[in-house]
């Protein structure tokens, strides 16, 4: 029985080794350069890891009628990150956040 148990315990850790993770990184409108750069960074490691990234742009008070502010700060992302990772999901409105889907480009052999 200990056997049995110990290969059942090894099947569940291998399966969890492939599972994707989605890394979540929030960002506002008004989110300076500097700022925003160091999120990319962040963002380009988690890619470079194999990790899903959702850039997540939330807006308080009145800052949804600056929707200019948020589409460049979401298409530096996406330029920026344009040699690690591509576009899964277009960035769209989900309430008071606009999201984001990045997913790591496949290396190559």
């Amino acid at each position: 029985y200990g056997k049995f148990k110990y290969r059942l315990a090894k099947r569940s850790r291998k399966s969890k080794s492939h599972e994707v993770k989605i890394k979540e990184i929030r960002i506002r409108p008004k989110t300076d350069a500097h700022d925003r750069d160091t999120k990319i960074r962040q963002a380009r490691g988690f890619l470079e890891a194999g990790d899903k990234v959702s850039v997540n742009l939330m807006f308080k008070g009145r800052e949804l009628a600056h929707m200019d502010f948020a589409q460049q700060n979401l298409l530096a992302f996406i330029d920026q990150l344009a040699d690690v990772g591509l576009v899964e999901r277009t960035p769209h409105r989900e309430g008071r956040r606009m999201i984001l889907l990045l997913t790591p480009k496949k290396k190559t052999p």
